[in-house]
């Protein structure tokens, strides 16, 4: 009877250890997905910081066009005015030469 008694336990005992052995597969297929869950989240805000920076590069990059068009008025608008004064020069200097002459 000790022998069956025996036997028993052992064949309790392997099947207690079988669904350990069970339990422990799952909490590591468990583990495992968590931890690619984790993975990907900080994959994610990786690519979220990169977009985020992407936005404030365009941004920059869009205030500086807007900058350089200021800019490039301005010059055009400067280099209008050197004409224009530069023509009423000429108009004076030619009218200087007519009193000259009507004088003379």
């Amino acid at each position: 009877g000790s022998l069956d008694s025996a036997e028993k336990k052992v064949a309790e005992l392997s099947a207690l250890l079988s669904q350990q052995h069970d339990a422990l597969s799952e909490a590591r297929s468990e583990l495992s997905d968590v931890r690619a869950a984790l993975g990907a989240e900080k994959d994610a805000r990786a690519a979220e910081h990169d977009a985020a920076k992407s936005r404030e590069a365009a941004e920059m990059s869009q205030q500086h066009q807007a900058l350089l068009l200021q800019a490039r008025s301005a010059v055009t608008e400067s280099q209008a005015a050197l004409s224009a004064e530069k023509a009423a020069r000429g108009v004076e200097q030619d009218a200087g030469r007519q009193r000259e002459a009507v004088v003379a």
